[in-house]
Order: C-alpha cells, then structure tokens, then sequence
C-alpha cells in the first residue's frame, strides 16, 4: 500500500507542494507584472531619477574603486527600493506568507500518508481552490489554510469568512464526485488551519475547536493534535478502497488537466527577472551618462556635442525595435537625455 501511495505521489507531483508553490508564484508574478506594465512610467522614472542622482555624485568622485562603490551602492537602494515598492503596492507581500503558510499545512499533513492518507495541494473546481484534500478509508478531509500578521481571534469577521469558504468548498467536493454525494454526512469534513500572530505574550490554544461543524486549528501545537486524533481514528470506513481509489484517479485527472491548461498559457516574467532588467536599464542609463560626459569633454565644438547626442539617441532608437533591449534602450535614452539637457544648463548658465 505505502509503494502505492508513493507512485501516486510521483504521479501527482504537481498536484502536491510543487504545484502550490508553482501557482502561488505564478499569482504573485501576474499581479507584480501587470502591477510594472501599468505603472512603467513611474517606475522608469523612479530609474532616470536614481540614475542622474548617481551621474552628480559621480562628477565629484574620482578613482575607479570609489566610483564603482558609488554606482553599486544606487543600484541595490533603487532597485531594491522599487522592488519594495512594487511588493508593498500589489499587497504580494501578505500573497507570499499566506503561500509560506500554505507549505507549512502540507508540512504537517505529509506524515498522515504513512496512515493511508493520500494528500493533494491546490485542487481547482470551481471558482475559487482547495487548498488541501486528504482522501482516505475514513473520508475525505477539505482544508483550508489562512495566514495574519496579528493574532487571531476566533469570533473575527475574517474567521467566520473562512468558515464559509471551507464549508463551501466541501460541499462543492460532496457534489463533485457520486461516492460522496450518496455517503454519510461525516464522509466530507472541512478544516481550518490558522497561522501567524507571532506576539510571544499571546499564547495559542492547544486543542482544536470546532466551529458550525469545521474544526479550527490554530498553531502548531494544535496541528499536531489534530494529526494524531485522525491517525488514531477508529470505527467503520466511511469508504471502500475501490471508493478511494476512484476519487484518487479524478484528483490526479484534474491536476493533469490544470497543467495542461497552465502549460498552454504564457507565464509571467519573475520579479528576479523584471529586477534584472531593471537593474540591465539602470545600468544602460548610467554608461549613458558617463559615455556622454567623457565624450563632451574630449568635444569642444557644440555642433559637434549636437551630432554625438543624435548618435546617441539614434543608437537607443534603434535598440527600441529590438523587444529583448526595449527597456534597455529606454534607459540609455533617457540617460542621454539627462546629459544633454545637464550640459544644455551648464551651457547657458556658464
């Protein structure tokens, strides 16, 4: 039995922790990307500011060491700066404890496979997910995992949200599959499972409440409780193998269908590779500058600074038909633009 849980669970490698921490991470990605495509105006701003912040000190600093040090310490302050922001505006901060929350659940429901258990993360049927299913001889077990960084309090509005959201999805779980629509009203059970509220002067429950039917697990202590009560579970199955064993084989179908689905769908850049290309167009912006300035000082003739900053933005304009350099080439103009407009100033004012 345990070679077969362990085959299912190959089988279902993406119905498991690798595929909750893929579609979190796909959710935090789309909400950050379509955040940085509404918003690349300011972001690249944002740049060109630190940009020419990072060209003025530049002219009062010499030596190759200290500029380096200089143009190092701007990139980490406006990028990492900008990835803050774009963290702290899109609300993915909080989306990535609550997913952090989620794989310490699957954490502690793995040992109930050594019971028979079978375990799958993230099941889609409906309009929303199902976080965690457990499926065995006893019944199947719905779950759902919520995260706060304050303590919790039972009688919240946002408890009794989630209450409604995991009786809800295991009632969509009984209508789903015949097996259970025709079983015991015990044969699907909801579960809560609350994380966060770290403030040590506040201690959690140890025992696991039971709210309008859901059991209510708060902290680590009362997860495991809950875990040895349903490996110690007694009585007649509430169902068969062959029950089991259908339900297992629509679980994994679903999961093959989402990925199939997901595969097909384009995915959303990271925000390690939108910072590297935010750090690539910084960069872009800073040797345009620095280029532009070594080259007005070897160039007297103002014709002459006119036709290099032509060339210049003739250079950057060509780059932008490229998509792979699009924002590179932003960069290097407006890097080239700052410097003809700074040398403009220092021109007129004399």
């Amino acid at each position: 039995m345990f070679e077969t849980q362990r085959r299912d669970w190959r089988e279902l490698r993406l119905a498991g922790d690798v595929r909750a921490g893929r579609r979190i991470r796909g959710e935090i990605r789309k909400m950050q990307w379509s955040f940085v495509k509404r918003s690349w105006a300011w972001l690249l701003s944002g740049v060109a500011l630190g940009a020419g912040c990072t060209a003025a000190v530049l002219l009062v600093v010499h030596g190759s060491f200290a500029r380096g040090l200089v143009v190092g310490a701007a990139t980490v302050l406006v990028f990492g700066g900008l990835a803050v922001v774009v963290m702290q505006l899109t609300g993915s901060a909080p989306l990535g404890m609550g997913a952090q929350a989620e794989v310490w659940t699957a954490s502690e429901l793995r040992p109930l496979r050594r019971h028979g258990w079978r375990i799958a993360n993230h099941l889609l049927l409906r309009f929303g997910d199902i976080d965690h299913l457990l499926v065995g001889r006893h019944g199947v077990l719905v779950i759902e995992t919520k995260w706060s960084a304050d303590i919790w309090s039972l009688e919240s509005d946002r408890v009794n949200k989630a209450l409604l959201q995991v009786q809800r999805n295991a009632r969509d779980i009984r209508l789903w599959r015949p097996e259970l629509r025709h079983g015991s009203p015990e044969v699907v059970r909801p579960a809560l499972f609350l994380w966060g509220g770290t403030r040590s002067d506040v201690s959690k429950p140890d025992d696991v409440e039971t709210i309008n039917g859901v059991d209510v697990i708060y902290g680590l202590t009362a997860a495991r409780r809950w875990r040895e009560a349903l490996t110690q579970r007694r009585g007649t199955p509430e169902l068969s193998d062959d029950q089991v064993t259908a339900i297992w084989d629509a679980v994994k179908t679903n999961a093959h269908n989402l990925d199939q689905r997901e595969q097909r769908a384009p995915t959303p850049p990271s925000i390690a590779s939108i910072f590297m290309l935010a750090i690539s167009t910084f960069l872009a912006a800073t040797l345009a500058v620095l280029t532009c300035l070594y080259s007005f000082q070897a160039i007297t003739p103002a014709l002459a600074r006119v036709t290099l900053v032509a060339a210049f933005a003739a250079i950057g304009l060509l780059a932008r038909r490229w998509k792979p350099t699009r924002m590179i080439a932003l960069g290097w103009l407006a890097g080239t633009g700052f410097t003809a407009a700074f040398a403009l100033a220092v021109t007129l004012t004399g």
